[in-house]
Parts: structure tokens; C-alpha cells; sequence
């Protein structure tokens, strides 16, 4: 069986609380990445997208365990989140369709669960793309206190000990990223 490409893709524009921020362009930005590697080569049933009201905690919980079973050590992962994410003590918790307001730990998706699952999949290539929202304008009393946009600890500590993983951030703890209405 020759090597193949798996793609898993999550992004979410408006949350079902709109506290959360919006998110322009993260799905349609979503839709890009996945025909692109499609059209490098991964096969539409090795790819998973969720997209919006689709994405919800226990919707990614439950196809992220299905799709990784699917990955040997020869194949190749791609996995994309794009949407408004939140770093409690510098773990990563990326805000799915239905995360909760007052429990946001607890109802969002945490990057460490992703991370932890990839690294159990025989040693596959790993490329993993992070385009964090900030959730800054979410006060301490909100989310609480040693809170951050998005911490590169998590993937920094995943990619550091293994040759065939690599991470990408759009911006770093403290920048922004920001999109372009012109585009």
C-alpha cells in the first residue's frame, strides 16, 4: 500500500455565543486548504472537514478518533484549526461551534488532545497549521486569570523531540492576525 495523504480541517466563523468574536474567512480559508491538498493528492475519503454549526466539541472528538485510526506510519497528516482559541497555564483550548461562555475549558476543544492523538499514530508525518483567533477582548473575569491568546508551548514540546513533525502559527502570543476585506 503506498503512503497517503490525510487531512482533518476545522474551522468556525460565528459561534453559537456571540461573545465569541467572528472569525472572517476561517471556513472559506478551510474550503482552500482542503481542495489544495486534494489537489496534491489526498483522496476526499482520507479527508475530514467540519465546518461552523458542524464543528462542535463532541462532533471533532468523535471524527478526529475515526479518522486517526485510519493513519499508518508511512502516511502523511495535515491537520488545520482555524477559529478563536484561548491558552489557560499554556494549554490550548480552540473554541469550537458550541463552546460555553462560562466553562470554557471544560466545553472547548483543547490542542493538547489533537497533539496527544497524532503523536500515538506509529511515528506518521505530522503537519499541523494553527490559525488562533484571539479571544483577548474576553475579560479575566470571564475566562479567568494566566490566561493568553494562544501559548506555542503545546507544539513547540510535540515537534521538538520527532524529525517528522511541523507546526505553523499565523501569529504568536500577543500579535494578530488579521484579515484583508479586500482579498
Amino acid at each position: 500500500m503506498r503512503p497517503r495523504i490525510h487531512v482533518f480541517a476545522v474551522a468556525v466563523v460565528h459561534y453559537e455565543h456571540t461573545e465569541f468574536s467572528t472569525a472572517h474567512f476561517a471556513e472559506n480559508d478551510c474550503r482552500k486548504f482542503m481542495e489544495a491538498w486534494q489537489a496534491l493528492g489526498a483522496e476526499p475519503v482520507n479527508c475530514v472537514k467540519l465546518l461552523g454549526s458542524d464543528a462542535t466539541k463532541p462532533a471533532i472528538e468523535v471524527a478526529l478518533k475515526h479518522f486517526i485510526k485510519g493513519i499508518d506510519s508511512r502516511d502523511t497528516l495535515v491537520f488545520l484549526l482555524a477559529g478563536n482559541s484561548v491558552s489557560f497555564n499554556e494549554l490550548n483550548h480552540l473554541v469550537s461551534h458550541d463552546t460555553q461562555l462560562n466553562d470554557i475549558q471544560k466545553t472547548s476543544f483543547q490542542l493538547g488532545t489533537v497533539l496527544k492523538e497524532i503523536g500515538e499514530r506509529n511515528n506518521c508525518k505530522a503537519l499541523i497549521f494553527i490559525h488562533p483567533k484571539l479571544c483577548a477582548h474576553l475579560t479575566d473575569s470571564i475566562v479567568g486569570t494566566n490566561t493568553t491568546s494562544f501559548s506555542e508551548k503545546e507544539l513547540r514540546g510535540f515537534c521538538e523531540d520527532a524529525e517528522n513533525r511541523i507546526a505553523f502559527i499565523s501569529c504568536k502570543d500577543g500579535e494578530s492576525s488579521w484579515p484583508n476585506q479586500s482579498l
